[in-house]
């Protein structure tokens, strides 16, 4: 009976318990039921997951941006009201739909949900009172040298932003750029 347990142990055929363990976590971890069940939950939540980024975006933006006009008496140093805006809608909310774009599986926007969610968090950072950037510089906010480096800082952005656009028109160019032939029969 060993000459037979030890026989069946060396053959070929079978493959040792360690390896079949193996193989029962990988499908078990990264295809749970095969292509079909990543196929649904791409199409279940793909309309939703870039629409909940953009509009953390858009919401922590615009108050931004309205701010930056001096809209009703406002300016720079009116930032401090929008700590919470920048702290949780625009930051925690564009890496929540980064994380959700990464476990869809599309890589290029979780990269630019992610990197702007950093965004928003470091100007959170950059104008919350209780960290004391402003403080470090003579007349705070209004010192020559803290504008340059708030500037060279948005500068960056800006170049960040641009490379990603020339990274998004590989896809969107056939859509906007498609040839508009009618043919009339």
């Amino acid at each position: 009976m060993s000459q037979q347990i030890l026989q069946r142990a060396r053959s070929p055929r079978t493959t040792p318990r360690r390896a079949r363990f193996g193989w029962r976590i990988r499908r078990l971890f990264f295809s749970p039921e095969g292509p079909r069940a990543w196929a649904t939950l791409q199409s279940r939540s793909s309309s939703a997951i870039p629409a909940f980024a953009l509009i953390s975006y858009l919401l922590a933006l615009t108050p931004t941006v309205v701010m930056l006009m001096g809209w009703d008496g406002t300016g720079p140093s009116s930032f401090a009201t929008l700590i919470g805006v920048f702290y949780f809608i625009g930051g925690m909310g564009m890496t929540i739909g980064a994380v959700f774009e990464w476990v869809v599986g599309n890589t290029f926007p979780f990269i630019v949900f992610g990197t702007f969610g950093g965004f928003w968090l470091s100007v959170a950072v950059l104008f919350d009172p209780t960290m004391q950037i402003a403080s470090a510089f003579p007349d705070g906010t209004n010192t020559p040298a803290y504008n340059h480096g708030i500037q060279f800082y948005f500068t960056f952005w800006a170049v960040l932003a641009a490379l990603y656009f020339v990274a998004s028109l590989r896809t969107n160019v056939a859509f906007a750029v498609r040839p508009s032939i009618h043919l009339h029969v």
